[in-house]
């Protein structure tokens, strides 16, 4: 009886051990299988990839191809027109084209370097006026001064003058008022006085009075035409 029990304990030890063996293959077979289910969605990417990839380059091909039949046509169309016009040309009319064209080139670039002369010409400073003879002989050296200096100085010597001017017309009018009071002063009736004489009409001394402001207004008028002039 205890050999049939310690049989049946080692049987029993036995199967345990198979089947322990068992479940380490089953887990080993698992873990294989997860593998190669990981390495089928690598593939299966590898090869989608690849897929696309030929449908790309079947595209660039295609495109090439088409490309390559559009050059060929263009060149030879470009070979038939030459082909053309060499012979719709005759070559002694093609020379003389060419020999007119380089007449054209040559009257153009003459043409053209003398429109650079002419601009280069036009382009130079006007020469400095002669300041001397504009302003008054003081002994200065009017050329160490510069134009606006210059400028100014003729203004002031306008200025002068005119002033000397109207100072001249009022000192001719005082005159001429004086020349027509002394006959007047002469001849003059007792019962009437200076100032009746010369409020009169027609009187020497109206006519002076005249006289003065007509010079009067020309100055005014003169001194109105130099100062737009400045401005």
């Amino acid at each position: 009886m205890e050999e049939k029990l310690s049989t049946i304990l080692d049987d029993l030890e036995g199967i345990i051990n198979q089947v322990r063996t068992l479940q380490e293959e089953v887990s080993n077979l698992k873990s294989k299988m997860q593998n190669a289910r990981v390495e089928e969605c690598k593939a299966r990417e590898v090869q989608y990839e690849q897929m696309v990839r030929k449908e790309q380059y079947a595209k660039l091909e295609e495109n090439y191809n088409s490309m390559l039949q559009d050059l060929q046509e263009a060149q030879a169309a470009l070979d038939t027109a030459r082909h053309e016009a060499i012979e719709s040309v005759p070559k002694e009319e093609l020379g003389d084209a060419k020999m007119k064209v380089n007449e054209l080139q040559k009257i153009l670039s003459e043409l053209q370097a003398k429109a650079d002369d002419q601009i280069a010409t036009s382009g130079e400073l006007t020469p400095r006026p002669a300041w001397g003879d504009l302003l008054p002989s003081t002994g200065h050296d009017y050329s160490e001064k510069h134009t606006a200096e210059l400028l100014v100085d003729i203004c002031k010597h306008n200025v002068y003058l005119t002033h000397n001017i109207s100072q001249l017309h009022e000192d001719c009018s005082i005159a001429q008022a004086s020349v027509f009071e002394v006959p007047l002063k002469k001849g003059l009736p007792k019962n009437r006085g200076m100032d009746d004489v010369s409020e009169s009409k027609g009187t020497p001394r109206s006519e002076a009075k005249r006289i003065i402001n007509e010079n009067k207004k020309s100055q005014e008028a003169s001194r109105s035409s130099t100062k737009s002039k400045k401005k």
